[in-house]
């Protein structure tokens, strides 16, 4: 997910930034830092090249937070201090396949039979709804056919 704001200036990085509505205090690329982004990966659609998603994993003073923004939109996860760099490294290696062992919907632009990323235009979604009405999940077709829930 791009950076959406910078507010001020230290001698040699941001004060603060602004990464999909949440905002992080002085960015650094230590990651021993609090309040930076500590890695952020754009993931280009295998068929045309377009841009599927960006995973970006923040740290905060006491957490860690991952934000995926593409074609289901976007989504902020909470997590504890501890995940923040397991995942920071999958993120940093663009390893979708390690996003999805940890959460599927880490990675909902990836498919896992084809081993390959798709963009909004490839992948086919519909919403499933429970019995009573009520929104359940998102499911998805790749353009090879292979199915997934891609949102719970």
């Amino acid at each position: 997910m791009p950076v959406t704001g910078v507010i001020g200036r230290g001698p040699t990085r941001p004060l603060c930034l602004t990464v999909g509505g949440l905002r992080f205090a002085r960015v650094s690329s230590d990651s021993s830092s609090s309040g930076l982004v500590a890695a952020t990966h754009e993931f280009s659609c295998s068929l045309c090249g377009a841009v599927a998603a960006t995973v970006t994993v923040c740290r905060a003073e006491d957490h860690a937070s991952l934000v995926v923004s593409g074609f289901l939109g976007h989504s902020t996860t909470r997590l504890p201090l501890l995940a923040l760099e397991p995942l920071a490294g999958s993120v940093r290696r663009g390893d979708a396949p390690a996003l999805l062992s940890v959460d599927p919907e880490y990675a909902p632009f990836y498919c896992p039979q084809c081993a390959s990323v798709f963009c909004r235009g490839h992948w086919r979604t519909w919403s499933v709804f429970d019995d009573d009405g009520w929104h359940d999940s998102i499911r998805g077709t790749c353009p090879n056919g292979h199915e997934r829930q891609l949102e719970d």
